[in-house]
């Protein structure tokens, strides 16, 4: 079998915003859900960046460059990188495939504010890190895969 290089967070983003229009924070959550489902799932990492403990949850610092300028409002479509490349996951990825379609049926009609309180909840690998660090939010600390794959199987 061949081994599928993990792809950008704006490769998975993209493909969420190929379903339908988000936002920056949705993008954000929805990332990070299939990011640990992934994990759970396989044992691998989806992405090849890790998401990071920030003030409001996690989050994945290129999406955040790449999608600030967006704010609050809708994204309409996949989003071009700052070289001007459309990032999409390997079609060949299909446990990824799989992890997408669950976290659409899921968590893909919820608002901004109901995917940051999952992704913040008690429990899980936000709120563990900041129970072990609470100065992991103002030093963008990277979630531990440990403590991710954990959340992801417990919930």
């Amino acid at each position: 079998m061949k081994k599928i290089p993990a792809a950008s967070p704006l490769a998975v983003a993209n493909q969420f915003l190929k379903r339908s229009c988000r936002t920056h924070t949705a993008c954000q959550r929805l990332t990070y859900l299939a990011y640990g489902h992934y994990l759970s799932k396989t044992g691998r990492l989806l992405t090849n960046e890790r998401p990071l403990a920030w003030q409001n949850g996690p989050a994945f610092y290129t999406l955040y460059v790449t999608m600030t300028t967006a704010g609050n409002h809708l994204i309409s479509g996949p989003v071009r990188d700052p070289l001007g490349n459309m990032e999409l996951v390997p079609e060949e990825d299909l446990e990824y495939k799989k992890v997408e379609e669950y976290v659409v049926q899921r968590y893909g009609h919820l608002n901004d504010n109901d995917l940051t309180q999952i992704c913040t909840l008690e429990g899980g690998a936000w709120q563990r890190l900041l129970n072990m660090n609470v100065l992991a939010r103002t030093q963008n600390t990277s979630l531990p895969d440990d403590l991710v794959k954990s959340a992801f199987t417990t919930h």
